[in-house]
C-alpha cells in the first residue's frame, strides 16, 4: 500500500491533475469576487438613485403615520412586501415579520437622526420597513 502511494505522489498525471485541479479553483475565486465587486459598484453608482426615489414615493404614498390600507392594496399591486413597525402595533404585508440577520439594507431614509424608513432584500424578496419617529 505504501508503495503504491508512492508511485501515485510520484506520478507527472497526478501532479498535473492536481496543478489543474488548484489552477481552476483558483480562478474560479477570483472570477467570483470580482464579478461581486462588479455588481455592488454597478449598484451604487447606477441603480440607488432610482432606489432612493421609489422608495421615497412608496414611503409617501404608505403616508406617516403609515396607513395599512393602502400599505396592503400597494403589496397587492406591486412585487413589495411592506412592514409597518410602531408603538403597540406591527404589521407585514405578507405576515412574516424580519429576522435582523437576513435582512440586506441597501437604503435607509434619514430625517433629522432619525430612520424613517429602509428598504432593502430580505429572503429574496425587495423590503420596504417604515418606523414611527417616536420608536427611534
Amino acid at each position: 500500500m505504501l508503495q503504491f502511494v508512492r508511485r501515485l505522489a510520484q506520478s507527472l498525471s497526478i501532479r498535473l491533475i492536481a496543478i489543474f485541479l488548484v489552477t481552476a479553483t483558483v480562478l474560479m475565486i477570483l472570477l467570483w469576487l470580482s464579478l461581486d465587486i462588479s455588481f455592488e459598484r454597478r449598484f451604487t453608482d447606477n441603480i440607488r438613485p432610482y432606489f432612493s426615489k421609489y422608495l421615497i414615493s412608496l414611503q409617501e404614498e404608505v403616508g406617516f403615520p403609515p396607513d395599512i390600507n393602502t400599505a396592503k392594496m400597494i403589496s397587492e399591486r406591486a412585487p413589495v412586501v411592506i412592514v409597518i413597525e410602531a408603538p403597540g402595533y406591527s404589521w407585514s404585508s405578507n405576515g412574516d415579520f424580519i429576522e435582523k440577520p437576513y435582512l440586506d439594507v441597501k437604503l435607509q431614509r434619514m430625517e433629522k437622526e432619525n430612520i424613517i424608513a429602509e428598504a432593502g432584500f430580505y429572503k429574496g424578496n425587495f423590503i420596504l420597513r417604515t418606523f414611527d419617529l417616536l420608536v427611534i
